[in-house]
């Protein structure tokens, strides 16, 4: 499957760099015609844009892995080159990620104000623009490194892809038990780390919907892909659930919380704030069920490997 894993990462070497190049637009000549049509207050549409730290770093960092999963696409040695990648896009690079928004979002939130934090998160909320396009490039190159894994090592073995796919719901549902904790419970003091004003600590969460449903969809696929283990038919549940949690899931979050912040953007700054705080609140559930996804990924390279090998052995 040599050429099919090269198509592959070529195709995710484009999206990574298309992503690069969105993500230098917007944050320069793009950034107050995107929000005029977003309809965002004046106050964020006229200012200088801040530069989300975290997003920046996942792009770049997806750019040079992408580039190296291309560089080794013959060899043939042991898995490591598969296992640092996996490992980096799934769990170091996200947590990375998530570490420097999370650090940048509580110095804006405290330091300047809730005007300079709704500017800050409008520009991480923009950013899931180019994000987008980085996004399918991981996917592609988690699939990648699936299918490399079961070529090299595992060809004839589906202990790895069932433990895999148990581990991914197990993640996905402290996912989404850590969600509904977040949003009701610990509310306050989670609020309580972004920001120091009473009156937003003290609202209740505008839920934001598009992240919800990522959550959930995820949960769901997570289920199914291992309630499928024993098929050994055609690849239609690994391409459904490959288009799913690379495209069609994020794709419908990123929609449904663009169109919901439209509305919230309508109602003034602070509704703003609050509601990008809300988002902020779910960041490590995502978070978490992004490593899910990814995981689900991985297991979807490596069936389509083992499928293809086990066809080949039955001929």
């Amino acid at each position: 499957m040599n050429k099919s894993v090269k198509i592959l990462s070529i195709i995710s070497i484009i999206l990574s760099l298309i992503g690069v190049l969105l993500a230098t637009a917007i944050l320069t000549f793009l950034w107050e015609p995107i929000n005029v049509l977003l309809n965002s207050p004046e106050v964020i549409a006229k200012a200088t844009p801040i530069i989300p730290r975290g997003n920046m770093v996942y792009i770049l960092g997806c750019v040079i892995i992408s580039l190296v999963l291309l560089a080794s696409y013959k060899s043939r040695k042991f898995i490591v080159i598969e296992i640092l990648s996996i490992v980096f896009l799934s769990f170091l690079l996200p947590c990375l990620t998530y570490r420097l928004e999370l650090n940048q979002t509580m110095l804006v939130g405290h330091t300047m104000g809730s005007n300079s934090i709704a500017i800050l998160g409008t520009a991480n909320s923009i950013m899931a623009i180019p994000v987008g396009f980085v996004n399918l490039s991981v996917a592609l190159s988690l699939i990648t490194s699936g299918i490399r894994i079961i070529e090299k090592v595992f060809s004839n073995k589906k202990i790895p892809i069932n433990v895999l796919s148990i581990i991914s719901v197990i993640i996905s549902a402290i996912s989404f038990l850590i969600s509904i904790a977040v949003l009701t419970i610990f509310w306050e003091p989670m609020v309580s780390l972004y920001v120091s004003s009473v009156d937003i600590i003290n609202y209740r969460p505008i839920l934001p919907i598009g992240s919800v449903l990522y959550i959930v969809a995820c949960l769901i696929i997570s289920i199914i892909l291992v309630i499928s283990k024993k098929s050994n038919g055609s690849f239609a549940i690994e391409i459904i659930t490959m288009s799913l949690l690379g495209f069609g899931v994020p794709v419908l979050m990123w929609i449904l919380n663009l169109v919901q912040q439209f509305n919230v953007n309508a109602i003034g700054v602070s509704a703003v704030t609050e509601f990008l705080i809300s988002n902020k609140v779910l960041v490590s559930s995502i978070g978490i069920m992004k490593l899910s996804s990814a995981i689900c990924l991985v297991v979807c390279g490596m069936r389509i490997a083992y499928k293809n090998n086990y066809k080949k052995t039955m001929q």
